[in-house]
């Protein structure tokens, strides 16, 4: 029982740089933590500081066999949409609000997924 409330961290590095609740970071290597207790996912950049989301549970977290970050890019701007780890399942990053001008002259989103681990 102790085990669901633990925190799963995993290293990962980010070859673009990316949005995260309307702050835009830096490409590099970034430490990413889930608290299934708390629904926060986090991210600490290459200097030292911690960037913070809200997040909602994705499928079961017992299938998720590859973590991986997922991205949605739409030509312009990347944006950090999922967080999966082996150990705590997958978490939907909740984001702000965009005006509906901005959402249509960005035009279609696809998903990039780069795998997390050393």
């Amino acid at each position: 029982a102790f085990a669901a409330l633990a925190d799963t961290r995993a290293p990962v590095n980010i070859p673009f740089e990316f949005e995260l609740r309307g702050q835009t970071l830096p490409a590099g290597r970034y430490e990413v933590t889930t608290s299934t207790s708390t629904g926060v996912v986090s991210l600490v950049d290459p200097n030292g500081r911690q960037h913070a989301s809200l997040t909602m549970p994705l499928g079961n977290p017992n299938k998720v066999t590859d973590s991986k970050i997922v991205f949605l890019y739409d030509g312009e701007t990347y944006l950090l949409s999922e967080v999966w780890l082996s150990d705590a399942g997958g978490r939907k990053v909740q984001q702000m609000k965009r005006k509906p001008a901005e959402i249509s002259k960005r035009g279609v989103e696809r998903r990039v997924e780069i795998a997390v681990g050393d």
